[in-house]
């Protein structure tokens, strides 16, 4: 047996950040929070380093207007909030490769010459920060002295700006590029059914029930680059590379979430993944 070959690497980010928050209450029946924070982040170029995200959430417990041994809390709430995101170290600036020692000595040699390489990721010195957007509502109730509990919640998220290694021409000399591109939003909702069939001072049986759904739709992608590559295609024997001709639509199957080769709308029913004009899909 060979001996084994352990890597190690090493990224250095700083991250600074300064954070406030109040919480604010009003006759044990209206609560507001508000928070605030921004980052300075080492992984991104040094004009757009600094991003900034609040969120603020309200709570109305509506069942201290009067009293009730069969309804016992009512409360609901809402809450909108702001969440940036940086990169990974070394995404900014273009920079050559090499491998070093333990002696910090270069360890890759051209004859008697140490050497180093291009990356095949072209850097991009104009990054900006993700930011993703959330709201959320919610209906908390308790029966009977807290036997019977039910939560209901709804939630909407948008991401934009995300940062993506984008594939580019290999006559470039790169293979990908890093870039802000693209748009995703998440929904979706959560019920929750809690009960309390048995309490006694020295037993307590609870039983909770969970119903969620949650959809992940993406939006828009980058306007530049019509090209899906490495896409598997249902009873094909390998994946393909599929490019979309400008301004027409990429459809796809709403229940198997994959771009289809060709569909009728009536038959189908297709979505669209991609903004575009309303033509139908084809195989053109």
């Amino acid at each position: 047996m060979g001996r084994p070959t352990i890597t190690n690497t090493l990224t250095e980010r700083e991250i600074n950040s300064v954070f406030g928050g109040a919480t604010l209450g009003f006759s044990n029946f209206l609560y507001l929070d508000l928070t605030a924070r921004n980052d300075w982040s080492s992984t991104l170029p040094d004009a757009n380093n600094s991003y900034f995200y609040p969120s603020a959430s309200l709570g109305f417990v509506f069942s201290e207007f009067f009293s009730s041994d069969a309804f016992s809390f009512g409360k609901l709430r809402l809450a909108w909030g702001q969440v940036g995101n940086d990169t990974n170290p070394y995404n900014v600036y273009d920079v050559y490769q090499g491998s070093v020692r333990t002696d910090l000595t270069v360890a890759t040699n051209f004859g008697a010459l140490p050497s180093y390489t291009v990356p095949d990721t072209k850097n991009n010195s104009e990054l900006q920060s993700e930011l993703t957007t959330s709201i959320e509502a919610g209906l908390d109730l308790r029966f009977l002295r807290d036997r019977i509990g039910l939560d209901l919640t709804y939630y909407s998220g948008k991401t934009t700006n995300q940062i993506i290694p984008l594939g580019t021409t290999p006559t470039t000399g790169y293979t990908r590029q890093f870039i802000n591109a693209g748009e995703i939003t998440n929904s979706g909702f959560e019920v929750s059914l809690d009960l309390v069939p048995v309490r006694t001072k020295d037993f307590t049986w609870d039983i909770m029930f969970n119903l969620g759904r949650n959809t992940n739709t993406i939006v828009d992608l980058n306007a530049d680059d019509p090209t899906l590559t490495n896409l598997p295609i249902i009873n094909a024997p390998f994946a393909v590379s599929l490019q979309r001709i400008r301004r027409r639509a990429l459809w796809y199957h709403p229940r198997l979430r994959l771009p289809v080769r060709r569909c009728r709308q009536q038959t189908h029913r297709c979505r669209r993944l991609l903004p575009a004009h309303r033509d139908r899909c084809s195989d053109r």
